[in-house]
């Protein structure tokens, strides 16, 4: 397997995961959490199930190594895995790198934004702003993500690695 093959399955997972949680807001609370007889009970199990993979995967990728999985009756609705997907954050918030932003990804509920002029230098030109969140027929959903691309993706990620090095020790 080549390091492309890598990224366009890890592409895809993404890309199927999320148009997964478009098909998932037709449910009732009630069929979210109903026992439908499977090795996961529910769909909310079955979600739970996912999103502890990913969070295992991620875990040991960085040197951790989870005891147990998340437990399903944390996750009451489907807004709460959405949470917990959106308060993840990585290894550079985790130890305060002086150059990581506090929030990595921020949501713009605006119909408008994002806009360069005013979401370009969120947190120092370090963060990603979404918005504009939208149905498409193509591609089952369309978003707008922006991000400094100077600050961010070359000074800034330099910057940012070298950070995580010297706390590492690495340095």
């Amino acid at each position: 397997m080549t390091f492309e093959d890598a990224w366009k399955l890890l592409d895809y997972h993404y890309w199927a995961r999320d148009r997964m949680w478009s098909a998932l807001e037709a449910l009732s609370p009630e069929n979210y959490t109903r026992d439908l007889g499977n090795s996961f009970p529910s769909v909310r199990d079955t979600l739970v199930h996912m999103y502890a993979g990913e969070w295992v995967w991620y875990s040991r990728w960085t040197g951790y190594s989870p005891t147990e999985f998340p437990n399903p009756e944390d996750f009451p609705d489907l807004d709460a895995i959405r949470d917990a997907i959106r308060s993840f954050t990585g290894e550079p918030q985790r130890l305060n790198l002086p150059s990581a932003p506090k929030q990595p990804i921020h949501y713009a509920t605006e119909i408008d934004r994002p806009q360069p002029r005013l979401d370009r230098d969120r947190e120092h030109g370090m963060a990603v702003t979404v918005g504009r969140l939208r149905p498409c027929p193509l591609l089952d959903i369309r978003m707008v993500a922006l991000v400094h691309n100077t600050i961010r993706g070359a000074a800034g990620a330099a910057l940012l690695n070298a950070e995580l090095l010297e706390a590492r020790g690495l340095l």
